[in-house]
Formats: structure tokens, C-alpha cells, sequence
């Protein structure tokens, strides 16, 4: 069994309706960055920052839920993993030759498109619920280190197990 703990930033009325619905709803937007899903940062202070910019596109008050997500080995795929990903692109390859021999094969934009697809592909073949990927991030923190964000892409409520607003502590998240 593999346990993680998201965030998700937004606004609160719309992290109102997640409690409310007892669901989120799930993304299929061509931007996402692993594919169909809802989106996590392993860390609270991406999320934050994540809601703030909701609330300046959006308008509305920021808000950041935190949710235990919870699914079996099998259905967790870490993307930071070469091995996982060398796992990938072999199963991908089989349905490219597959593709490419009665026609059709998919035209891509850009890199994004790309991943999108695998992600999106893989996890349809295999049954993957749970991806786990760090991005870069701009910049340095204090002592020198990268910054990056792990995110999560979670494509089914039946693994998220509880959703809670983290209220505003002195005046911030």
C-alpha cells in the first residue's frame, strides 16, 4: 500500500464544493502536465503559492486542501524512477509499432502533448491511479539547493481518502 499525503490549491468556494461533493473534480485539460487527473504538491508551500495565483486569475479568497491519498503498490507509478520510465516507454513502443501498422499514428505539438498521451496511455494499459513526478522549479533556496515540486496526478477519487481545508494560521496558510 502506498500513502501520501497532497495539497491542492484553489479558491475556497471551489474548495468548498470538493467537501461538499465529497469529490474533485478530475482535469482533462491538453495542459496537464501527467495527463487526466486532479493535481497534488507533495509540499503545502507549492499549493499555497499554487492558490494565491488562483485567487489573483479567479478572484475568491485562497484556499488549500490536504488530502491522504492512498492506493495499492501496483497502482503508483513513481516518474522520477529511470527504470519506471525505461518501463514506459518499452510498453509505449509496442503500441506505436501496433499503430504505425494499420495507420493513425498521433501528431504532436510539442513535448507536453507527448507526455500527456504517455501518461494518460500508460496508465489505461496498466492501471496506474497515482503518478508522482518532480519538476523543476525557478531558482536556488538559501542554502544553495535546486528548487523543485513533486506533484502528484491522481486519476480517480476512489483512492483519495479524506479532504480537509487547511485553515489560515495568523493570517496565512
Amino acid at each position: 500500500m502506498v500513502e501520501l499525503i497532497g495539497y491542492h490549491g484553489t479558491i475556497r468556494e471551489k474548495a468548498d464544493n470538493i467537501i461538499k461533493e465529497d469529490r474533485y473534480r478530475l482535469s482533462d485539460k491538453p495542459t496537464e502536465w501527467l495527463g487526466r487527473g486532479v493535481y497534488f504538491f507533495k509540499d503545502r508551500v507549492w499549493a499555497k503559492r499554487w492558490s494565491d495565483s488562483a485567487s489573483e486569475r479567479w478572484g475568491g479568497e485562497p484556499a488549500v486542501l490536504r488530502s491522504l491519498i492512498r492506493c495499492k503498490k501496483e497502482e503508483f507509478f513513481d516518474l522520477d524512477s529511470i527504470d519506471n520510465r525505461n518501463e514506459m516507454e518499452s510498453l509505449l513502443k509496442k503500441f506505436a509499432i501496433a499503430r504505425s501498422l494499420i495507420g493513425g499514428a498521433p501528431n504532436f505539438k510539442d513535448v507536453r502533448e507527448v507526455r500527456r498521451f504517455c501518461c494518460n496511455l500508460y496508465a489505461e494499459k496498466t492501471g496506474v491511479l497515482v503518478y508522482s513526478c518532480n519538476f523543476p522549479a525557478r531558482g536556488f533556496d538559501h542554502m544553495g539547493f535546486p528548487l523543485t515540486q513533486v506533484q502528484y496526478c491522481v486519476r480517480s477519487n476512489k483512492v483519495i481518502n479524506s479532504k480537509e481545508i487547511l485553515e489560515k494560521e495568523n493570517g496565512s496558510e
